[in-house]
């Protein structure tokens, strides 16, 4: 059900409210159409009891996280000039369901019935304020590191697996640091909304550096998973595709990825 009153709330790192809509259950597939008015979008979701949602863009990748009355789970999308309006699919299922693919989402969803559940999307529009919106920085110019409080870090093989790094930021932003090692070449990171890629086996020993909007004080999980140089750039950031790209292709190289607090 569309909330008309959205229209008149606040701004969201510089953008405008453009629609917000309700929805009574979960366990079934909500169609969501909107037409950006600017440059950016970020769409928020709200659950009424601690969920997942899933969202699934009209080339078939799924990118989802946590979801609770505190609108956990936020995805920024950069809008194509002239683009007009853009239609996904967005699923709210239990905790505990954590599928890889669409498919897999598709399957349960049609094994499951609805379920009761409170849970709201908010999207608004216009030019973002933060750098999340704009993708990771290019590497020119090394963010510093020196002096921040670690708050977690994570290491392992360049093999395509998904690991993921869980802490409780202090503040507003947390700076993270991803470096590639002996062969590990791509990086795809995933928090709060669609997975991005990054590149950083050329920027071996140095590392990828860049600040990520969080909640102060909100467990916060960030998903990475990293392919040798032999696999190359996956067709997408979705897990089917990283999966796809890792086969025939031996797991080569070393990553570790740091959480700073800011």
């Amino acid at each position: 059900m569309p909330n008309d009153a959205f229209a008149s709330s606040k701004p969201k790192y510089g953008m405008e409210p453009l629609a917000e809509i309700r929805y009574g259950s979960i366990g079934r597939t909500a169609e969501i159409t909107y037409t950006p008015t600017g440059p950016h979008t970020v769409i928020e979701y709200r659950c009424a009891a601690p969920s997942r949602v899933y969202q699934v863009s009209s080339d078939g990748t799924l990118s989802g996280g946590g979801c609770d009355e505190n609108g956990s789970f936020e995805s920024y999308r950069q809008n194509d000039e002239g683009g007009g309006a853009v239609t996904y699919r967005a699923v709210v299922v239990p905790r505990d369901v954590e599928p890889r693919t669409a498919a897999e989402l598709d399957r349960y969803v049609d094994s499951h019935s609805a379920a009761p559940g409170r849970w709201s999307v908010r999207i608004y529009s216009g030019k973002c304020e933060i750098q999340t919106c704009y993708g990771l920085p290019e590497n020119d110019d090394v963010l510093p590191v020196k002096g921040l409080e670690r708050l977690a870090e994570a290491k392992g093989t360049g093999d395509g697996r998904v690991r993921t790094v869980s802490f409780v930021p202090t503040g507003e932003t947390v700076r993270l640091r991803v470096t590639c090692l002996d062969g590990a070449a791509v990086v795809v990171v995933k928090s709060g909304g669609r997975p991005a890629p990054v590149d950083c086996e050329v920027a071996e020993f140095r590392g990828v550096v860049w600040d990520h909007r969080v909640v102060p004080g909100e467990r916060t999980e960030v998903d990475v998973a990293v392919l040798p140089a032999e696999a190359g750039a996956p067709a997408s950031t979705g897990a089917g595709a990283v999966a796809k790209a890792m086969e025939g292709v031996r797991p080569d190289g070393t990553w570790r990825l740091e959480v700073f607090a800011r």
